[in-house]
């Protein structure tokens, strides 16, 4: 069913014309800022979730592939992780002391994590990510760490960026590596040698997955190197597999930092490791007032219950892989021919270079056009959630289908700039 209409955000718009007042960048989070390309045309705000669909402030709906940022793994408003979560608002969510939830939830972690066998709690993947790394250091009594990808928003992972506020410092501490290099970590190593406490990276990416041998070669020259390896498990984390990436891939860290969805949406993250490990570092200053929070370790606690008794990995992969290859296989009938990449839990999809060359806002034209069809899907990072269903993905391949074949129309006619500049808002300020 092909849509001319436009779709209504406005009241989107105008919360965020506010917010920008009163916050910086208007969101907490930099990912959920507005598009200046789709201003306008993209929701902004949303009002209330429940399993796999959003409903944004102006009440239109979303199959959401989105998921929160992966903050969100089972879906919106799951109900037995709400019940629980209810269920102890009435008892306290932060006491004078440690809490039986810190227990069990503990006791759950180090029986799906494969690497596991103590657990320390955080709130985030910032705080997961310094306390591996701080426990690294404390254990090997060196300060380097090898580094790959983005491991948060603190000074330790972003000395290279030129946002500012960045000190240099971090430079020699913490050193990039090229993923699937061995050579180049090799090299690093060399430079430093006897200082590298610990090598730090995700498994995969929608942009980058390990070649066969990879991981397990890092992890050799790791240890004979005298130092650990950590994975940052949390966007792999429950949902590649039970046990994570380190699962899937068949080789263990010696540490793995979980967060994101391991609560469905309460601010919960866990650091993982040998008892050897953990226990060596166990007066080594970790230590915060929230970590303990009852209400979050709850809702891990019925989110990784539900992890493991029902095949909830398993689900998301096989529609993630649904839609990547509906998606391929709708674009090329249509003929304007798109794929789709990654790991099936975290993919992606692009435009691939077809008969007829596509103008350079196409892809504005295309995300637009499915959300204007209820469907939020983007070009890489999906979050497919255990809440998906078979009718959401042929209900999302049905609109990638009419908005393909819309932009087809616009492009053969010239358009794809003019319709787009008449779906959206100028977007006048500096973020």
């Amino acid at each position: 069913m092909a849509s001319t209409t436009k779709l209504d955000v406005s009241r989107s718009v105008e919360l965020y014309e506010e917010a920008v007042r009163l916050m910086p960048g208007g969101s907490q989070t930099k990912g959920k800022r507005p598009n200046p390309a789709s201003y306008g045309a993209m929701p902004i705000f949303m009002s209330h979730g429940r399993g796999s669909r959003l409903w944004d402030v102006n009440g239109n709906s979303y199959i959401d592939y989105y998921g929160a940022s992966g903050g969100v793994l089972l879906g919106y408003c799951h109900p037995e992780v709400d019940r629980a979560v209810a269920e102890q608002l009435e008892k306290g969510m932060l006491f004078s002391t440690p809490s039986e939830p810190e227990i069990e939830c503990a006791r759950l972690v180090n029986e799906v994590v494969p690497c596991s066998e103590m657990v320390r709690f955080l709130k985030g993947g910032v705080d997961v990510n310094l306390c591996a790394t701080r426990i690294a250091r404390a254990y090997t009594k060196r300060e380097i760490i090898l580094n790959n990808g983005y491991r948060g928003w603190a000074d330790e992972w972003n000395y290279w960026r030129n946002d500012g506020g960045m000190p240099a410092a971090f430079h020699h501490l913490n050193q990039q590596f090229r993923f699937n290099d061995l050579n180049h970590l090799e090299e690093l190593f060399a430079l430093n040698d006897g200082k590298v406490a610990a090598v730090s990276f995700d498994c995969a990416e929608p942009l980058k997955e390990p070649e066969p041998g990879f991981l397990q070669d890092l992890k050799d020259l790791a240890h004979r190197n005298g130092a650990l390896v950590i994975y940052d498990e949390c966007m792999t984390g429950f949902r590649f597999a039970l046990g994570g990436a380190q699962e899937y891939y068949g080789v263990e860290p010696d540490i793995a930092t979980y967060a994101k969805g391991m609560a469905n949406g309460m601010s919960l993250g866990a650091v993982a490791g040998s008892r050897d490990i953990m226990e060596k570092t166990a007066d080594c200053l970790i230590s915060l007032t929230f970590g303990g929070e009852t209400l979050s370790l709850v809702a891990s606690i019925a989110t990784l219950q539900i992890c493991r008794d029902e095949d909830v990995a398993g689900h998301i992969n096989r529609i993630s892989q649904a839609v990547m290859d509906g998606v391929e296989e709708v674009s090329q009938r249509v003929g304007i021919p798109m794929v789709s990449f990654g790991p099936p839990a975290l993919f992606g999809i692009r435009f691939i270079a077809g008969d007829e060359p596509l103008p350079a806002d196409a892809g504005t034209f295309f995300y637009t056009g499915l959300a204007k069809r209820g469907v939020m899907l983007k070009g890489s990072w999906n979050n497919v959630l255990y809440a998906h269903s078979d009718e959401d993905v042929a209900e999302t391949l049905e609109a990638v289908e009419d908005t393909l074949l819309e932009l087809r129309r616009a492009r053969d006619a010239g358009r794809v700039s003019e319709e787009v500049a008449e779906a959206t808002v100028p977007f006048n300020r500096p973020y």
